[in-house]
């Protein structure tokens, strides 16, 4: 289905962990190549940590060494974005050492 989008101009591939399409993701980027689309994903974690580990985890089940784009998944409020700040900061570093471009 993501070749398939991608061949009919959908170039945004847009997947998170709690999704379980990770390595769905990784078999169409084998295919088509890391260079022609713009992925994004989201993680949940709270801590510095647990937001590391769930960095390496997604790039390793999606097969590529960045994404465009990874975000904090789900924030309701602004309580619930302070309990998350460690894992902001380990996506900050992420996107320090290159492989998140955005957050």
């Amino acid at each position: 289905m993501l070749v398939y989008a991608l061949e009919n101009g959908v170039n945004f591939w847009d997947t998170a962990q709690s999704y379980g399409s990770h390595a769905h993701l990784r078999l169409a980027l084998e295919r088509v190549g890391r260079e022609k689309v713009i992925v994004n994903t989201k993680i949940g974690s709270k801590t510095l940590e647990e937001g590391r580990a769930a960095i390496d985890k997604a790039l390793e089940e999606m097969g590529t060494d960045y994404v465009d784009l990874m975000m904090l998944h789900g924030v309701q409020s602004v309580d619930e974005f302070e309990e998350r700040r460690g894992c902001l900061e380990a996506l900050l570093e992420a996107k320090a050492a290159g492989k998140v471009r955005h957050v």
